[in-house]
């Protein structure tokens, strides 16, 4: 297992993407979260796409994603997101 750390700019930019959004979307957008957060934990090496060294995009129904997987301490940091797709 590793633990899910989102940075506080990736946090800044979820909230941001929470709040223009309407009740619906607001609530798909929390399970999108919490499923991500799941899969960060139990295998962040089979999401997504691989790019420099540890770092790895991923993008879910209506984010991407921008992580990165710190084998020392057994942690994702998630490091950026962007509302993506409907």
């Amino acid at each position: 297992m590793y633990d899910v750390v989102w940075i506080e700019t990736a946090m800044d930019n979820l909230d941001d993407l929470f709040l223009a959004e309407d009740g619906t979307t607001q609530n798909r957008l929390v399970g999108i979260v919490h499923e991500l957060n799941r899969r960060l934990a139990h295998s962040p090496h089979e999401e997504g796409e691989s790019r420099d060294g540890s770092f790895r995009l991923t993008f879910t129904e209506l984010l991407a994603v921008h992580f990165w997987v710190d084998e020392a301490k057994a942690a994702v940091r998630v490091l950026a997101v962007k509302r993506y797709g409907k």
